[in-house]
């Protein structure tokens, strides 16, 4: 486990954040985020009083995603499993609170949203960002293709894993749509906005691991000194 994970997680239990994650476990995923359709279904299923997600589901087999914008030219619309995952995802936000302010963030909050979401829904996106990514942005080191495949290949038994190849392209298309992978395998630091911020301090603290961010960017309050102050990575400062 890399410094920042540790330290993260070490501040996990000093907020008193401490949460039991579930995740999807099958081996492969869905590879779109699609930040815009989620908000069209977070809308409908903050409307009903019920959030039943049986009726949300049976609505967008009869009318598709009512008013998510259209897809841009030449963009391949969700399929079946784009949707289930996407329904699956969205679960994972109601759980902690999140889905009604996914209802009407902005696209760049709602990306951010969907990417903890994917992590929260499979494992092996949760650990590819915690292990792969944050540790890339933390010591200012690119993302390669042989590294991906090291890693998917290390997990392989664990999650019952396909072909290398085909696991590799889900996760470097979730990680580039989520815009926390350059196309030259830099991961740049994101910054989250101030309300996604607070949100997520506040419902699941466990998410931030998932974000490559200064820590001092993170924090809304002063961390206790017998703690200590969490380092920003050299590269980034």
């Amino acid at each position: 486990m890399s410094d920042p994970t540790r330290i993260l997680r070490s501040l996990t239990h000093h907020h008193g954040k401490e949460t039991t994650m579930t995740h999807h476990t099958t081996a492969l995923f869905s590879p779109r985020l699609l930040p815009e359709h989620a908000m069209a279904v977070a809308r409908l299923v903050c409307d009903d009083p019920d959030r039943d997600w049986r009726r949300a589901r049976a609505h967008l087999t009869r009318h598709g995603l009512g008013d998510a914008r259209t897809p841009p030219t030449g963009a391949t619309a969700p399929t079946r499993g784009d949707i289930d995952a996407l329904i699956r995802r969205l679960q994972h936000l109601e759980a902690e609170d999140c889905l009604a302010y996914l209802a009407t963030c902005d696209i760049p909050d709602a990306t951010h949203l969907m990417w903890a979401a994917a992590c929260h829904d499979n494992r092996i996106v949760a650990d590819f960002a915690t292990d792969v990514l944050v540790d890339a942005w933390f010591i200012g080191h690119r993302v390669t293709t042989t590294e991906v495949d090291a890693f998917v290949d290390a997990h392989r038994d664990e999650f019952l894993l396909p072909k290398t190849s085909a696991v590799r392209d889900h996760l470097m298309a979730l990680v580039r749509g989520a815009g926390l992978l350059a196309t030259n395998g830099t991961v740049p630091t994101v910054t989250l906005s101030t309300g996604l911020r607070h949100l997520l301090t506040t419902t699941d603290f466990h998410t931030l691991l998932y974000f490559p961010t200064p820590y001092h960017l993170i924090f809304s309050s002063p961390i206790d000194a017998s703690d200590g102050q969490p380092p920003t990575p050299p590269h980034a400062s």
